[in-house]
């Protein structure tokens, strides 16, 4: 099912489907590295119910949608790094430094 969230080239599905699933649309504002919404990995309804949920033209506004690049996809931070394995651990060892201090 993640595989085909990660697309830039479906822009909407119906509205059913928008309400209930988490579509391509919402994927983009999750990986929006300037907001921090839309974390419901097949169920966008949890969002909704929750006050995470973030629609796609609220986070990009429409005049900037058909640009390249209308989310700004990316982490937070650089790491400074393409090494997998310090990617892949990473966030587990920054947990592990906050709950030793």
């Amino acid at each position: 099912y993640q595989f085909w969230v990660h697309t830039c080239l479906i822009r909407e599905l119906p509205w059913i489907f928008e309400f209930v699933l988490s579509t391509p649309s919402h994927h983009r504002v999750h990986h929006d590295r300037r907001v921090h919404k839309n974390f419901g990995g097949i169920l966008i309804i949890w969002d909704r119910i929750f006050g995470s949920f973030l629609p796609e033209n609220v986070a990009t506004p429409l005049e900037k949608q058909h640009q390249e690049e209308a989310c700004v996809f990316g982490v937070s931070r650089s790491l400074g790094t393409w090494s997998q394995a310090i990617l892949q651990s990473w966030y587990w060892r920054s947990i592990i430094r906050r709950g030793t201090k």
